[in-house]
């Protein structure tokens, strides 16, 4: 979009705060109450499951995924956030959602080290009656703020019950032979965007199909990871 045209629409269509819904100025992502209390995911993290090294809950999974990146923790503003997004697509949610993301990309990996950016897909169906997969929408905005092709790498082959609705043990049963490698990803390294990270088994399921598919490697990349009450 023209720079112009962006400012004309400022005038009648504020920027808001990713995690409040107040106004805020056009290059920010947050406002200034929510500022300083922005649930970002503290160091040391866990190089496999994203989340702050006290807060890991990896130590019993094994994932295709070689590692996650997580920008917060899911709570907060950082809820509202998500579930504001998967009611509305609105563009500029998801340029702050991407921004946030790629600023956790860019502190624990080299960005411009990949070969394309992928995303989690959704069932067709599902798809058509949301009117858009935001994790898609959040790949795109990603691989152009950090210059790395856009590929649909998988496809969703039938409809599954909600991952939320399961028990954590029924959750990978769930999703077997569900995704299917739909793209040409030999000896490239991946990275594969969602909203939400909980068990991984999503994720893992991704990334098992294009590692058979023949990527070398696949990071995973979302927006906020949930964090056991008991572990914080």
């Amino acid at each position: 979009m023209r720079r112009w045209v962006k400012a004309v629409l400022r005038m009648f269509f504020p920027r808001r705060c990713l995690y409040c819904d107040r106004v805020v100025d056009p290059d920010e992502v947050a406002c200034r109450y929510c500022l300083p209390d922005i649930p970002y995911m503290e160091d040391p993290v866990c190089y496999r499951c994203g989340r702050t090294k006290s807060c890991c809950i990896c130590r019993s999974h094994r994932r295709h995924y070689d590692r996650c990146i997580a920008a917060v923790r899911y709570e907060d503003g950082a809820v509202r956030a998500v579930l504001a997004l998967k009611k509305e697509d609105d563009a500029d949610q998801i340029e702050s959602m991407a921004s946030e993301m790629v600023k956790a990309l860019r502190k624990h990996a080299d960005a411009a080290a990949f070969d394309a950016v992928t995303f989690v897909p959704m069932f067709k169906r599902e798809e058509l009656e949301r009117g858009y997969n935001q994790s898609e929408l959040l790949a795109k905005e990603i691989a152009q703020q950090i210059g790395i092709p856009f590929t649909r790498a998988l496809r969703k082959l039938y409809d599954t019950r909600s991952q939320k609705t399961l028990h954590q043990s029924e959750r990978s049963g769930n999703l077997l032979g569900v995704f299917d490698c739909c793209a040409d990803v030999r000896e490239q390294k991946l990275l594969i965007v969602d909203d939400v990270i909980t068990t991984g088994a999503t994720l893992h399921e991704c990334a098992k199909m294009l590692k058979i598919g023949g990527a070398q490697t696949v990071t995973a990349l979302v927006f906020a990871a949930t964090v056991p009450k008991e572990t914080k």
